[in-house]
């Protein structure tokens, strides 16, 4: 059965091979950027969970009385590096510290990533460190998106906050918000799956001696 296929698929002759041969590379293309694409989409999701404590909480609005947490994100550079900075400030007690922390830092304290960490102690104080605070705790990695990731968690009084405009929030988000799929990987998936189920074109007739 083996052989009569094969005769079959090269009956066309050299012409037969070559197609058999491009189909076949497109079909193992198409299905390895499929598989890519198909694990991408959980390591995505993975990377937002572990940086949804960072994202505001849906609704959430200006300090009201029912606030637990001032709470503001800040987007900063160090040297061409993403910085990121939690402003916080509890507004009553009990409120549940940030994921991969065991507290909540006070006003002039911080708890920072490794990365953070490691940075901060290798340069002088007035490039980085006073930005940041001091360090009282490092962030688990359960809370990062990636061992090299710069950021800390800063405390800071609640009436700094207001003034800054610090969005008041019950609790640290758990849930993220659903990722955002680039447009190229929109566009791998669909050429891989119409890679893989493209048929191979049938040789055409009369270009070999051989007839059905």
């Amino acid at each position: 059965m083996i052989r009569l296929g094969y005769r079959l698929a090269t009956s066309a002759g050299r012409a037969s091979l070559v197609g058999i041969g491009l189909t076949a590379s497109a079909v193992a293309l198409g299905t390895a950027i499929l598989l890519f694409a198909l694990s991408f989409s959980p390591a995505l999701e993975d990377r937002s969970l572990r940086s949804a404590w960072r994202q505001p909480p849906v609704g959430a609005g200006q300090a009201g009385t029912d606030a637990a947490l001032l709470f503001q994100p800040v987007e900063d550079r160090y040297r061409d590096e993403p910085l990121i900075r939690v402003h916080v400030a509890p507004l009553s007690a009990g409120v549940r510290p940030a994921p991969g922390t065991d507290r909540l830092p006070g006003p002039g304290e911080a708890i920072v990533s490794p990365a953070l960490a490691e940075r901060m102690g290798s340069v002088p104080s007035d490039q980085l460190a006073d930005r940041i605070g001091r360090v009282v705790g490092t962030i688990g990695e359960e809370a990062l998106r990636s061992p090299q990731e710069l950021v800390a968690i800063i405390g800071m009084a609640p009436a700094t906050l207001r003034d800054q405009g610090a969005l008041g929030i019950e609790g640290f988000r758990t849930e993220p918000s659903l990722p955002e799929v680039p447009p190229i990987m929109v566009l791998m998936i669909v050429l891989a799956v119409a890679g893989a189920r493209a048929p191979a074109s049938p040789p055409r007739a009369g270009s070999s001696g051989w007839q059905p």
